[in-house]
């Protein structure tokens, strides 16, 4: 989309992947993707956002707190989802690896909403919302209710990832 000259904005919460984009390079053709280092929620400040650190980029996610019990939960359901797509797919190999407290990586990151970046970047009529945020979606969401609305122009189109295998997220 930014090399068709569209304004790309990404929200990255999870400082090692934010770090991977930088590294990829923000500027594609005639478009630039703004990268802005946050999580996304219902209101702005901050949020505990759980990762698992260099070993597994891209599954981390915005929990209660930082205490041993929502950590462990964490953990429980990353170990949990690393076994079932092997055994979706009929792999005979379906060993599941255990995640342990010291993989995780928790952290206070700044959250913002929606609607503030919306209003703080000047955005109207964004065409497309497409969300990968690991089960924070409707956090997002609620955080979006204006630009839902209309308020910064035509709604987006929103897509966002669906799977069983994330039966206890809301």
């Amino acid at each position: 989309m930014a090399k068709q000259g569209a304004r790309v904005v990404t929200i990255e919460a999870d400082p090692l992947a934010a770090d991977r984009i930088r590294r990829a390079g923000l500027v594609h053709g005639s478009g630039r993707i703004e990268l802005i280092e946050a999580a996304l929620s219902d209101k702005p400040g901050e949020v505990t956002f759980a990762g698992l650190g260099r070993s597994v980029v891209g599954s981390g996610k915005i929990i209660a707190d930082g205490s041993a019990e929502v950590v462990e939960s964490f953990l429980a359901e990353i170990s949990r989802l690393n076994v079932l797509p092997l055994s979706l797919l009929n792999h005979e190999r379906k060993e599941r690896h255990r995640f342990v407290a010291d993989e995780v990586d928790v952290r206070q990151v700044p959250a913002v909403t929606l609607d503030g970046l919306c209003a703080e970047l000047g955005l109207r009529d964004v065409a497309i919302l497409k969300m990968d945020i690991e089960g924070g979606e409707l956090l997002a969401l609620r955080g979006g209710s204006r630009l839902i609305d209309g308020d910064f122009g035509t709604p987006p189109i929103v897509a966002f990832e669906y799977s069983a295998l994330f039966p206890t997220r809301s």
